[in-house]
């Protein structure tokens, strides 16, 4: 399955976000988060193999082609690093950055393997069952689902 991490330091995906991915990144107040936005929208153009399409919103807010329905991505970002996965069926997909958790929280989220696979498998709106955890950067937890 094609899923890619790239973190957002890398100013040749930021410049691939086509021009309606830019906008939405100005709109961000803090420069991490319109660093994710400018390098999520690249890694999708690289990954598609093309910088013009459009995305929009399921009633439920999961981003689709609607002009290529064929094609499913889930992008997922948190610290420096940014994931995303293309299929030709539905798909999710977490990044997670391992930070130390306290024994409550610890307790609710299991580990962050148990996250990112819960995460990744609301994000194909399927059981948590489909999803497993793939290797990730250092200090990252990812996990896809199908």
């Amino acid at each position: 399955m094609p899923y890619r991490f790239a973190y957002i330091a890398d100013d040749r995906l930021a410049a691939m976000a086509p021009p309606h991915w830019r906008e939405k990144a100005r709109r961000k107040m803090f420069e991490r988060d319109r660093r994710q936005e400018l390098v999520s929208g690249g890694l999708l153009a690289e990954m598609l193999g093309k910088s013009d399409f459009r995305v929009a919103l399921t009633e439920t807010g999961k981003p689709y082609l609607p002009d290529e329905p064929e094609i499913h991505f889930s992008i997922s970002h948190s610290g420096d690093v940014v994931m995303c996965i293309v299929e030709a069926r539905c798909c999710g997909c977490d990044v997670e950055k391992i930070v130390p958790l306290s024994p409550e929280e610890m307790r609710v989220i299991g580990s962050f393997g148990q996250w990112t696979r819960a995460e990744a498998a609301f994000k194909c709106g399927m059981d948590s069952a489909v999803a497993k955890n793939v290797a990730a950067p250092p200090g990252y937890a990812a996990a896809v689902a199908l």
